[in-house]
């Protein structure tokens, strides 16, 4: 589901998109990857806050990987809310 949400992602197909990222999360909630591609998902359609909960989410899942830190800051500054 998440890979076919990432390929609906690239076709803009953001309704579908998140719809399998959504179902991808509910069957493997602890998988930090489902967080990470809704998360970028949320940043191309402009939804930051929604975005920064999910790479919070990720982070908190994958402590050692970088991207999710790294995309949840382009996040905050887009809402320009930097800490």
């Amino acid at each position: 589901l998440s890979m076919r949400g990432r390929i609906k992602m690239r076709l803009k197909e953001y309704k579908g998109a998140a719809l399998d990222f959504d179902r991808a999360i509910t069957y493997e909630p602890d998988n930090p990857d489902h967080y990470f591609s809704r998360g970028m998902l949320y940043n191309a359609t402009n939804e930051a806050r929604k975005a920064i909960a999910d790479f919070t989410k990720m982070t908190g899942l994958a402590k050692d990987d970088p991207e999710g830190y790294f995309h949840r800051s382009m996040a905050y500054f887009k809402m320009k809310e930097l800490d």
